[in-house]
């Protein structure tokens, strides 16, 4: 037989055959561990009842890649050729080993996408706190700040009417921007100045 490094190609061609063999095996594991979803927050009974099921899963591989080599006859590492305990024994062990990577790869890849979705949410929870407490903020300042206002203005309509009349049409226009951008977190740089100006030309009286 040719060699490969330290492999023959027998041996190489006798491990892709056992591949695709868990390759037709995989999708029953994969079926197993999504009905075993609702064990999530029993990692370790979910771990338990997916190495019961590998008896079953890991004879079934070994009966189909043994199956799979059967028509090569350079395969002779065959359990259906060379049928002695100690050969099927060391198979079969070999096959359990794949299976728990196996596994392992998939619960790896499950806690995974579970820790990532849940810092997602985290963060969603963690936006809505913020707008929350800004929408709370914001109920707090504009009654003060309004009330202080209209003050103002009403003690400079006699003395100063005109100072009045342009603090009147700076808080008219504060309001009014105010609405239009009340569901808004975050607003273009010019509108923020602009009402940064009418804020300041309030307080300035």
């Amino acid at each position: 037989p040719v060699m490969l490094g330290k492999f023959t190609w027998t041996e190489v061609f006798a491990k892709v055959i056992e591949a695709w063999a868990w390759a037709l095996v995989t999708p029953i594991i994969l079926l197993i561990n999504r009905r075993l979803c609702g064990f999530d927050a029993k990692p370790y009974l979910r771990v338990g009842i997916l190495l019961l099921f590998s008896i079953p899963i890991v004879l079934v591989h070994t009966y189909l890649t043994a199956f799979l080599q059967l028509p090569f006859p350079g395969i002779w590492f065959n359990p259906l050729r060379v049928q002695t305990v100690d050969f099927f024994a060391y198979y079969f062990l070999n096959g359990w080993l794949t299976y728990c990577a196996v596994i392992g790869a998939i619960l790896a890849l499950d806690y995974y996408r579970s820790f990532m979705s849940g810092q997602i949410e985290l963060e969603r929870v963690e936006k809505r706190l913020i707008e929350s407490h800004l929408n709370t903020l914001r109920m707090q300042l504009e009654p003060h700040f309004l009330f202080n206002a209209l003050n103002a203005i009403s003690s400079e309509a006699a003395s100063n009417p005109e100072l009045a009349r342009d603090m009147i049409e700076d808080l008219g226009a504060l309001l009014r921007l105010s609405l239009d951008y009340k569901n808004n977190q975050e607003i273009p740089l010019a509108d923020e100045l602009l009402l940064l100006q009418h804020y300041l030309a309030i307080q300035r009286v």
